[in-house]
């Protein structure tokens, strides 16, 4: 998935890109809270010593609802 957040005051917006290295696969997703903060997130999927892939999830960015003013791309805004 790819995404950007535009932030107040800055002349181009942060990308986010799903890649692929040498030893993992990187997934970035992005969620708006309620408060307005956003939170990103990225999946890291690697092998195990037995080939079977494994996920590890973690937040990465949290921008407050000051400091952003504009996200497009695929994500998901929670309502509650």
């Amino acid at each position: 998935m790819t995404f950007e957040i535009k932030l107040l005051g800055a002349e181009k917006p942060i990308a986010w890109t799903d890649e692929t290295t040498k030893d993992a696969i990187l997934s970035y997703s992005y969620e708006v809270l309620a408060s307005g903060a956003v939170v990103v997130h990225r999946t890291k999927t690697t092998a195990d010593e037995d080939g079977y892939g494994v996920d590890r999830n973690d937040v990465i960015a949290i921008y407050g609802p000051a400091s952003w003013d504009q996200v497009s791309g695929d994500g998901e805004i929670c309502r509650h």
